[in-house]
Formats: structure tokens, C-alpha cells, sequence
């Protein structure tokens, strides 16, 4: 089963994972990850089309299609897992199936959405972690974590898809990849599958 990391993530100061040849396509390459320039550093840009994950929240593991997961080269059906900060579903991949994507729709207690992680990096910061808008098909988005682990096997981005709501996919996957192109990748697939309800 082919990986879906690749190789050294390269993200700076915001900018987009580097693409490689060893990357499985998805087609539309256009819509994943991008840099997101704000309107102000401390504001999510705002979301023009909400969208309703009701449904997703109740069944996180309808995120990803089969179709979308086989084009990700993950396993074609995700497990539900119950963690504490949201409703959550993952999927192995890897040859020994042993790295996985998750997905996990979170509603912040300010019920403020993506607002919600720019204010903590506002207030008090991500220490020696990280903070990287981005945008995923057109939602904002941000690379973010308490600690960078991007090097250790660990990325993970969070979409803002309405203002209440946003979800994160964090890739668990083998050191010194770019973890952080798979996890957009998956996050734009997920973002699809939101958009056809």
C-alpha cells in the first residue's frame, strides 16, 4: 500500500507542503492546502458558504468515501474512536497498516469555530509548537499542534467549515515525511465529501 506521506515537510512560516512525485494523486490538486493571506493575524478569514456537518459529527466516519480512500491509498473503511475533544474516525494505511489519519469534528466551548485556535494563538501562543494558516478548498484552515512533531511522524491541520464548527485531520506516519501533505490532502477530501452532504 503506498504511503501517504512523502518526503521532508517543508512548511514555513505558512507556505504549502512541498509537492513530490512520491505523493498518490487526487486529482484536483488545486483545492488542497494553500497559504491564506487574513485580514487581520489575530482573525480567521471569514467562511463565504458554511457548510452543515450535522450529519458527519453524528458519523465522523462518513468523512471519507471508499473512492476518496482508495484515491489516498488509506483503508477503505474508518473505525470510530471516542476521544475527548470531539467526535472522531480513523483510517490506517501503510503497508503493515500501521500509520493512520483521523478526523475529528470539534465544537470549542466559545462555540466560535477556527476563531477559537486563533484566539489561543493570540493569548497564548503555541510555545514551541506551531501556528500555519492555510486554506482548503477556499475554507480556512491552519497547521497547528501544542508541539511540532512534523519531523517525528505527526502533522495536523484543522478547517473551518462554518463558524461554530471545524474538524482536523492529523496524519500519524513514519519520520521525516511530509506528513503535512497527506493531511491535506485527506482534509480536502473530507471538505468534498462535506460539500455533496
Amino acid at each position: 500500500m503506498a504511503m501517504l506521506a512523502v518526503s521532508a515537510c517543508t512548511q514555513n512560516g505558512g507556505g504549502t507542503p512541498t509537492p513530490s512525485s512520491s505523493a498518490p494523486a487526487t486529482g484536483n490538486t488545486a483545492s488542497s492546502a494553500t497559504p491564506s493571506a487574513t485580514g487581520g493575524a489575530n482573525t480567521v478569514p471569514a467562511i463565504t458558504n458554511p457548510l452543515d456537518v450535522s450529519k458527519f459529527m453524528a458519523d465522523p466516519c462518513l468523512s471519507i468515501t471508499s473512492a476518496q480512500a482508495a484515491n489516498l491509498t488509506i483503508s477503505s473503511q474508518g473505525k470510530r474512536v471516542n476521544i475527548e475533544s470531539g467526535e472522531s474516525c480513523t483510517w490506517k494505511y501503510g503497508s503493515n497498516s500501521e500509520w493512520e489519519i483521523g478526523v475529528t469534528y470539534i465544537v470549542p466551548e466559545a462555540n466560535n469555530g477556527l476563531q477559537n485556535l486563533y484566539n489561543l494563538q493570540a493569548t497564548v501562543g503555541y510555545g514551541d509548537g506551531y501556528f500555519e494558516p492555510a486554506t482548503v478548498d477556499n475554507y480556512p484552515a491552519v497547521y497547528q499542534d501544542i508541539s511540532d512533531d512534523r519531523q517525528n511522524g505527526r502533522c495536523q491541520l484543522s478547517v473551518g467549515v462554518n463558524n461554530q464548527v471545524f474538524f482536523t485531520v492529523s496524519n500519524d506516519g513514519p519520520k521525516n515525511t511530509d506528513l503535512c501533505k497527506g493531511a491535506g490532502k485527506a482534509a480536502n477530501a473530507v471538505v468534498e465529501t462535506i460539500k455533496r452532504g
